[in-house]
């Protein structure tokens, strides 16, 4: 009777260790996840802000190409994802208005918000302070980026 208790005991003692071995290698693999993750935005928000597409000097983002961009509409995005990839978003505003206004062609300068390839999708991203020159004004001011990906 001993040793058919010691037997129990030992088999519920590695069935726990085989659990929570298990348990920590998903927990593992999920941090790794979302440490990969955030690379990737990080990344990607490097990326944009040395792109000659969007900045005018050392990450100093110029909002006359922002504009530029934008008015190029959707399909930007399709070109822009041989360069940045897939499935991600950025969306820029200075502070300069309460109200946020996105920006056009059709009222440039009198606006502060730029989005690109924004979807209804759920997302994890980064907000990150960022410096904007104003063209019309001939002045830097600030404002914040959000860089995500779609997952």
């Amino acid at each position: 009777m001993e040793y058919i208790l010691l037997t129990f005991f030992i088999l519920v003692v590695i069935l726990a260790l085989l659990f929570f071995l298990s348990w920590w290698q998903f927990s593992q693999l999920g941090m790794q996840e979302h440490k990969l993750k955030m690379e990737r935005i990080l990344f990607l928000a490097k990326y944009v802000s040395n792109s000659p597409y969007f900045i005018k000097e050392n990450s100093i983002f110029d909002d006359s190409k922002l504009t530029a961009a934008k008015s190029l509409g959707p399909g930007i995005c399709d070109d822009f994802e041989s360069v940045f990839g897939y499935d991600w978003f950025i969306k820029i505003r200075a502070f300069n208005g309460d109200t946020e206004t996105t920006c056009t062609w059709t009222n440039y300068p009198d606006c502060n918000s730029w989005k690109f390839c924004t979807k209804n999708q759920k997302n994890i991203s980064r907000i990150l302070p960022v410096n904007i020159y104003r063209k019309i004004p001939e002045e830097n001011g600030i404002g914040i980026m959000e860089v995500g990906i779609y997952i």
